[in-house]
């Protein structure tokens, strides 16, 4: 499934700690690089196994 998610294609990240990210990602050794959309904010890391679900955008609502 990650290899399917391309870096520009924004995801939703859900974790065990039942945290909720909109993001965009890649993946480096075991861990997901949580890439902001928005400037303002830094990317983070977090470990494979902290991850419960990843569901991709595939469109949005105005």
């Amino acid at each position: 499934m990650l290899g399917e998610i391309s870096s520009a294609q924004p995801v939703i990240v859900v974790g065990k700690d039942n945290s909720v990210y909109l993001k965009k990602t890649r993946v480096e050794a075991n861990q997901l690089i949580l890439i902001s959309i928005n400037k303002n904010f830094d990317e983070f890391k977090m470990p494979l196994d902290d991850v419960l679900e990843l569901w991709l955008v595939e469109t949005k609502l105005k």
